[in-house]
C-alpha cells in the first residue's frame, strides 16, 4: 500500500514538473515572440538637439545649379520699333527638365535616412547653406580671381 501511494506521488511530481516546464517554456517563448512583434512599432529615434546641430554644421553644400541656355545680345535695335522689355545684355535660363536649381547629390546622400522634415531642419540649421544666394558671374578665364584675392588678403 505504501509503495502504491509512493509510486502515485512520484507520478504526480513528474506530471507537475512536466507541467511546470511547459508553463515556463510557454512564458519564455511568448515573451520572445511579443518582443519580436513589437520591436518595430516605435517611432524612429530622433537626433538630439546637440547631435542635430553638430551634424548640420557638417552637412555638405545642399544646392546644385545647372543652366542650359546662355544668351548675349550685342546690338541695340531702334527703341521706337522694339519692345524695351525684350532688351537685355546677358540672359541665362534653365529650360530642360534636368536643368535648374536642385538639391546636390552629396547632400541627398548625407541625409538619405532623414525624413522630409529632417532634411528641411538640416538645411535650416546648416551654417554652410544658410543665407546661400544664387549668383552668376562672367569672368575672363585667363585671370585667377582666387589668387588675386589671396594676394590682397596677405597685404600684397
Amino acid at each position: 500500500m505504501k509503495s502504491d501511494s509512493l509510486i502515485s506521488i512520484l507520478k504526480m511530481r513528474r506530471m507537475l514538473s512536466k507541467n511546470r516546464l511547459k508553463a515556463i517554456f510557454t512564458l519564455v517563448a511568448s515573451s520572445f515572440f511579443v518582443t519580436l512583434i513589437f520591436q518595430n512599432c516605435a517611432e524612429p529615434l530622433q537626433l538630439s538637439e546637440q547631435d542635430a546641430s553638430t551634424f548640420s554644421n557638417n552637412v555638405p553644400f545642399a544646392y546644385d545649379v545647372k543652366m542650359d541656355t546662355f544668351a548675349f545680345m550685342s546690338c541695340k535695335p531702334d527703341a521706337a520699333d522694339f519692345d524695351m522689355g525684350a532688351l537685355f545684355n546677358f540672359r541665362v535660363g534653365a529650360f530642360e527638365p534636368e536643368s535648374g536649381l536642385k538639391l546636390s547629390d552629396d547632400f541627398l546622400k548625407a541625409t538619405a535616412s532623414f525624413s522630409k522634415e529632417g532634411k528641411s531642419d538640416a538645411l535650416f540649421r546648416s551654417t554652410t547653406n544658410t543665407g546661400a544666394i544664387m549668383q552668376l558671374a562672367v569672368r575672363n578665364g585667363a585671370v585667377d580671381y582666387q589668387q588675386t584675392q589671396r594676394t590682397q588678403d596677405n597685404g600684397g
